[in-house]
C-alpha cells in the first residue's frame, strides 16, 4: 500500500480500513505500508525502489489515484505486465481514469458519501 502522510486521518483511517478487512477474510494483513508524497512523482519514485528490491508483490494499493498513476508509469518503464505480475488499485475513482491503459480499478467513494472507515 502506498499512502501519504499518515498523521493525515484519512490515510490513517484507509490504511486501518484496508488492514481490517483483509483480517475479516481471513487472509491477514503481510504486506508493507510505505509513507510518500501525495503526487505522481513521489508514488513513481517509491515503485521504483519497492521493485528494486525484488518484492513479490502482486498489487499495489494506492491511497489516491494521483499515486496510482506514477504507480502505473513506473511500472511500465520498468516493463512490469500488469495485471498479470502486478494489479494496481487507486482511490477516488478520478474521471480521467477511464482512459489509461491498461485500464485503473479505483475505489469510488464520493465525498459527500465518505465516511471514516472502518465502514459501519
Amino acid at each position: 500500500m502506498l499512502t501519504s502522510n499518515s498523521d493525515w486521518f484519512d490515510f490513517r483511517d484507509s490504511r486501518a480500513g484496508f488492514e481490517a478487512r483483509l483480517w475479516e477474510q481471513g487472509q491477514g494483513y503481510t504486506g508493507r505500508v510505505i509513507e510518500g508524497a501525495f503526487d505522481e512523482a513521489d508514488a513513481y519514485r517509491m515503485v521504483c525502489q519497492l521493485m528494486a528490491e525484488g518484492t513479490s508483490a502482486t498489487a499495489i494499493l494506492a491511497a489516491t489515484d494521483r499515486q496510482a498513476l506514477g504507480t502505473l508509469a513506473a511500472l511500465t518503464d520498468l516493463e512490469v505486465a500488469m495485471p498479470e505480475r502486478m494489479a494496481v488499485i487507486g482511490f477516488d475513482n478520478l474521471p480521467t481514469s477511464e482512459f489509461l491503459r491498461p485500464s485503473l480499478t479505483s475505489v469510488d467513494m464520493p465525498a459527500d458519501r465518505w465516511v471514516p472507515w472502518p465502514f459501519v
